[in-house]
């Protein structure tokens, strides 16, 4: 019986870089901080495209939280709505288990990049 396809191979490539070595990443392009914008809430989703291959260079690691308990989904929704201009995350925990005017009763986490200027004196903001 003869194949008519080519055998199968497996090619592992090099690593820049092995555990222990100093990592190069002076190849990927980084935007200054703030640079990369926010598009408006309204904005058709292709017009967003450009933006799911761009790194937002930030100052710190840590991020300014606001925490919100919303009473039911409505109020979710509108703290939603109300955070998106203030906010560049936004996350909740929803109680699933909740009934009747309880329905959707939340805690809303809405927050944004701390700078260095917001860490105070921590050494490492990174």
């Amino acid at each position: 019986m003869t194949k008519n396809t080519p055998p199968l191979s497996l090619r592992v490539p090099e690593p820049p870089a092995r555990p222990g070595d100093a990592a190069d990443f002076s190849h990927i392009q980084m935007d200054v901080a703030g640079a990369v914008g926010r598009p408006e809430i309204s904005v058709q989703p292709s017009e967003t495209r450009d933006l799911a291959f761009r790194l937002v260079r930030v100052e710190t690691a840590y991020l300014r939280v606001r925490y919100r308990r919303t009473a039911d989904l409505a109020e979710t929704l509108a703290a939603f709505q109300a955070g998106d201009a203030a906010c560049e995350h936004s996350v909740s925990w929803i109680d699933c288990m909740a009934g009747g005017s309880a329905l959707g009763r939340s805690v809303v986490m809405q927050g944004s990049h701390a700078t260095r200027a917001d860490t105070g004196d921590r050494r490492d903001p990174l």
